[in-house]
């Protein structure tokens, strides 16, 4: 996963010079928006050691729709459900 991270920094200008929203931080659980040029990130990390779901209210920013490469997130009025396992992590397409 940290080599992943390292070449979409390299590669990408929301994660070299973009900017950075929190969207969610509670109990172990962080989701920030990274965006620059063309390009939306949503970064989602959980580092507690129990299952969590982050409550993503990413609406204030237009954002609709989550993609990375297995699955596709669509929000719920404005709202998107993250479940990430133990120590998870998830960078989604927006």
């Amino acid at each position: 996963v940290v080599a992943a991270l390292i070449a979409l920094r390299k590669s990408s200008d929301a994660f070299s010079s973009g900017e950075i929203h929190t969207l969610y931080a509670y109990r172990g659980g962080y989701a920030m928006l990274r965006a620059g040029g063309n390009e939306r990130f949503v970064v989602c990390v959980n580092a507690s050691e129990e299952s969590a779901c982050l409550r993503i209210d990413a609406a204030r920013f237009g954002i609709t729709a989550l993609a990375d490469d297995g699955q596709r997130l669509q929000a719920e009025d404005g709202i998107f459900y993250v479940n990430l396992p133990p120590y998870g992590t998830g960078v989604f397409r927006a």
